[in-house]
């Protein structure tokens, strides 16, 4: 989103921005607090979560580095609408309501763009609805896999060589993410190892064979 700034433009905006850091577990905001700032990703993840009456929680969404959160709040003025939990270290520019709204109106082409950032999730969120009710698990966790490290899914352009990455997400966070439960997760994961598929160790996920699994995402769970 900031991106599409002129250098001084930026300079401008990042006169009112301040630096926070949270620690990996740290809560960032909850549901039902105040929505008076915006914040900008700089380094790290952060999964977004509501939370049931019975304090069971779904994963909305993972976010990373470039990603913006707080700003569905910052924009109607209401309460925060779910829960930010840093899955890592997180570095991050917050900014307030107060100055960024002013900002806005001087910058027509950043509110689109934060438009188009609403639109993309809400295109996400129905994306993923419509997996949990069409898509069986291998197929939605082997995508999800193909997010982690960044892999686009495209076979032809997908390389022969493993992949790896370092990743923030515990079993239980995939598990939430995918609305599925923790050992459904576990015994997926231990038959693509047996596979010899992926390997995971210390919050380093493998791809060995990545275009087998584009192969399986693309399956039908029929």
């Amino acid at each position: 989103m900031l991106e599409q700034l002129s250098e001084s433009d930026l300079d401008s905006l990042l006169v009112f921005a301040r630096r926070a850091h949270f620690a990996g577990g740290e809560v960032i905001f909850r549901q039902g607090d105040p929505g008076q700032a915006m914040m900008v990703i700089v380094a790290g993840r952060v999964k977004i979560v509501v939370r049931g009456g019975d304090s069971r929680e779904l994963m909305l969404a993972i976010l990373g580095a470039g990603d913006i959160l707080g700003e569905m709040a910052l924009l109607e003025g209401r309460p925060r609408s779910a829960d930010a939990v840093a899955l890592e270290d997180c570095d991050m520019m917050v900014l307030q309501r107060r100055d960024f709204l002013p900002f806005l109106e001087r910058h027509p082409e950043i509110a689109i763009r934060m438009l188009q950032v609403l639109s993309d999730r809400l295109r996400r969120t129905n994306a993923e609805l419509g997996a949990r009710r069409f898509l069986g698990l291998p197929a939605r966790l082997a995508q999800m896999l193909l997010d982690l490290t960044g892999c686009d899914s495209d076979i032809d352009a997908c390389g022969e060589g493993a992949i790896a990455v370092r990743h923030g997400m515990s079993q239980g966070n995939i598990a939430a993410l995918l609305g599925v439960s923790r050992e459904s997760i576990n015994k997926q994961l231990a038959g693509w190892r047996r596979e010899g598929l992926i390997a995971l160790q210390r919050g380093t996920l493998t791809l060995h064979r990545p275009k087998d699994m584009i192969r399986i995402a693309r399956s039908d769970p029929s």
